[in-house]
């Protein structure tokens, strides 16, 4: 026949019957000999495929929750502000058209990138240093872009104002909310404009340090792969508890610090020669699960509780004092116990050496229902979770510099009125308080 003529032809039919005799069992397996080269390579051809198997399905996983944050959502009972009207509807549009300039080429930003818009000079303010800051934190050019700007020509603003009495009078603080709430834009003294530009070189820093950190340990524990409930497990303390019950904590944990994404100056919207100054940053409570309780925790206990008028709003904000009659500790797992304490120790220090105080830990709470889904937390937010609780965390209010004012205030607070725990204290001493009451 043709097959038996063709030399390689039939070494390969003789091959293909050798293996079909192979499975019907007339041979035996035992019987064919195999070098231990051929064996090695087999081996190592095996490991590869199981490696190459392992990073596809991180590939997958990470494409996934890429998907799910670009559709995710801050709960709706987290949402607050209403659309701005008179100057600050100027504002807000003004600052989202000169947002859509910042973050451009390279070659092109100086240490301070302009624009004029409709209502006035837009400037962006260490363009370079910022966008180091927003890779840092996970925020490329087009996602921060698609937070903070205008889309699809669209003229009005959509930004949120907070409130309307927040935001009375021109010389008035003033808080907006990014669409998504994601990102808060906050209006700033000269004082807090100074300081954050005296200390962003090292701030960014300390992000980019903290995001190599968290790479180091996503090689080590890859997305899916970690369990916490398989650690041996006090406001946050380590426990032993349950099996299989969810203690950790999630997102960029490895630094507390507010994510300062952009500090931003709009020239003669008030009228000639006047100046307004904003910083962007992520909002603590951008999550997506409702948050039922806020605290604001310095540390301190002297006058920390909040008043009647607070808890008469419909979001009251509470304090140190209410957080020890209300609250349990977080119990946390022994490997994120330590994971968050590191990283807060880190910051604390930090700050101690900018000589700053005044700080506090945001904390939500959200109460777990039997009716909560268990999906995964996709926002760029910081959290900790125990069997009861999920609690939404990170550091705010840095700002403040210990300067002769507030070495008044200490003295006249700790020595003539509250003693030693009152809330304005040397950057040291109020560092370890904080760290101590955490």
């Amino acid at each position: 026949t043709g097959i038996s003529n063709n030399t390689n032809t039939g070494k390969m039919f003789k091959k293909s019957c050798k293996a079909l005799e192979i499975v019907r069992g007339s041979v035996r397996p035992s019987k064919l000999r195999h070098s231990p080269k051929d064996e090695e390579a087999a081996r190592k051809n095996a490991a590869a495929r199981k490696i190459q198997h392992a990073l596809l399905i991180r590939k997958v996983a990470r494409k996934k929750m890429n998907i799910n944050a670009a559709l995710a959502k801050v709960d709706a009972g987290n949402k607050i502000g209403v659309p701005p009207e008179g100057w600050h509807r100027e504002f807000a549009l003004a600052l989202q058209q000169g947002i859509a300039f910042d973050g451009g080429p390279k070659e092109l930003m100086t240490k301070i990138s302009s624009v004029t818009t409709e209502f006035g000079e837009f400037s962006a303010v260490e363009p370079l240093l910022f966008q180091r800051m927003r890779s840092a934190c996970g925020f490329c050019r087009i996602r921060y872009a698609a937070v903070m700007c205008l889309q699809g020509g669209q003229r009005a603003p959509t930004l949120r104002l907070v409130s309307s009495s927040a935001a009375s009078g021109k010389s008035g603080a003033f808080f907006f909310l990014s669409p998504d709430q994601q990102c808060i834009v906050k209006s700033c003294t000269q004082e807090d404009w100074d300081t954050l530009l005296r200390i962003l070189p090292r701030y960014v820093e300390r992000f980019e340090k903290a995001r190599e950190t968290m790479g180091r340990r996503e090689s080590v524990f890859p997305t899916g792969t970690y369990d916490a409930s398989n650690d041996k497990s006090d406001r946050i303390t380590p426990t032993n508890s349950r099996p299989h019950t969810p203690k950790k904590t999630s997102g960029f944990m490895e630094t507390l610090l507010p994510r300062y994404l952009g500090l931003y100056e709009l020239r003669n919207i008030l009228g000639d020669n006047s100046r307004v100054k904003v910083v962007v940053m992520l909002n603590v409570f951008g999550g997506a699960k409702k948050i039922h309780n806020k605290y604001d925790l310095k540390g301190s206990t002297a006058g920390r509780q909040a008043s009647k008028k607070e808890l008469a709003k419909t979001s009251p904000v509470l304090k140190d004092l209410d957080w020890l009659k209300r609250e349990r500790a977080i119990a946390l797992d022994e490997t994120e116990h330590k994971r968050m304490l590191t990283a807060l120790e880190e910051d604390v220090r930090c700050l101690q050496r900018w000589n700053l105080m005044d700080y506090s830990l945001l904390v939500g709470i959200h109460e777990r229902a039997p009716s909560d889904n268990a999906k995964t937390e996709v926002m760029p937010v910081v959290l900790l979770e125990d069997r009861e609780r999920i609690a939404y965390i990170g550091i705010v209010d840095i700002l403040t510099l210990y300067k002769m004012r507030k070495r008044a205030e200490t003295f006249v607070s700790s020595h003539l009125r509250c003693g030693r725990d009152a809330s304005c204290q040397h950057p040291q001493y109020y560092a370890s308080r904080f760290l101590s009451f955490v």
